[in-house]
């Protein structure tokens, strides 16, 4: 009887029928009876009224609490004793309360969580539509200034907010893709994923960005027959570290040597400058640091290496 109990959670009706005749056959056949079989009608009442609604689980347990005081094969069809017919009845009436209550406290909880469901949607887009219409429409607006600035004549100035534009368009290209990445998996950018990086891409724009900065930059190996085939998906990441680095610390009066070698076991960039006396006056940060982007590297495969050495800082990226 308690497996028809549990049986009820999946199919009521069918579970009722088969405790209905069961009942009947221990009521006809006192030596199968015993006190399990009250309680799995207990058992059984409380699962139906918390499966259906309240008016189908009380015609079924009327059903079942008539046919638990009466013999039908025997003729017997009233209940012969008023008394454990109300006792039984107020008992059955009991367990069908506490799965009533169990039904409403599931359903309550089932609302409270689409509801907070809909606040965290409701949050989440909220928080896209500020990206969206906050960063996003101030990096355009940087990227428009800083194109306008870029035809004053100025050569220097002219390369230098170029550099801020690049800067802006890959920094809006990121929001974009957090955007996408909020609003769900069914987005373009999941449709599309970002390809790896390319490290000759990287580290050519992170030569020019030194450059525009006013530091002479050596390069050696920095092609395609080296660097061929060569990417990292967080290159872009690294190249904006060691460049926020470099710019920090190192002498604007000492070259900046860049070099990559293909070897044996893989590619390596190697990155060195001096270091300046003293910090320059700026507030760059990239928000990561070295450590965090040795971690993001070594997460996808490569290693990346830092030391000091006679006043000079040096940087390998090695890649498979």
């Amino acid at each position: 009887m308690f497996l028809f109990a549990a049986a009820a959670r999946i199919t009521p009706l069918t579970a009722t029928v088969s405790a209905a005749v069961l009942t009947q056959f221990a009521a006809s056949y006192p030596e199968f009876s015993s006190p399990f079989v009250v309680l799995a009608l207990f058992a059984l009442t409380a699962v139906l009224a918390s499966r259906l609604p309240i008016s189908q689980a009380g015609l079924l347990g009327l059903i079942l609490w008539y046919l638990a005081q009466t013999e039908l094969a025997d003729g017997v069809w009233l209940p012969d004793a008023p008394l454990t017919a109300a006792i039984l009845g107020a008992q059955m009436l009991a367990a069908g309360a506490a799965g009533w209550a169990l039904r409403r406290s599931a359903k309550r909880r089932q609302a409270e969580s689409e509801r907070l469901q809909r606040r965290i949607e409701e949050e989440r887009e909220r928080a896209v539509l500020a990206l969206h219409g906050s960063v996003a429409a101030s990096l355009t607006s940087v990227v428009l200034r800083s194109e306008s600035l870029a035809m004053s004549g100025d050569h220097q100035v002219a390369q230098a907010a170029q550099l801020i534009a690049a800067d802006a368009r890959r920094s809006m290209q990121e929001v974009r893709d957090l955007i996408r990445f909020m609003r769900g998996d069914d987005s373009p950018l999941t449709q599309h994923p970002t390809p790896n990086g390319s490290v000759l891409d990287a580290f050519t724009a992170l030569t020019e960005d030194l450059r525009g900065h006013g530091f002479t930059v050596v390069e050696s190996g920095l092609s395609s027959e080296v660097l061929r085939n060569a990417e990292l998906e967080p290159v872009s990441q690294v190249c904006r570290e060691l460049a926020t680095n470099i710019l920090k610390y190192g002498d604007p009066a000492c070259p900046v040597i860049v070099a990559a070698l293909r070897g044996d076991h893989g590619v390596t960039v190697a990155v060195q400058n001096s270091i300046a006396a003293r910090q320059r006056d700026t507030h760059m940060t990239t928000g990561i640091g070295l450590r965090e982007t040795r971690d993001l590297v070594a997460s996808h495969g490569g290693t990346l290496t830092w030391n000091t050495e006679g006043g000079t800082w040096r940087y390998e990226l090695t890649l498979p």
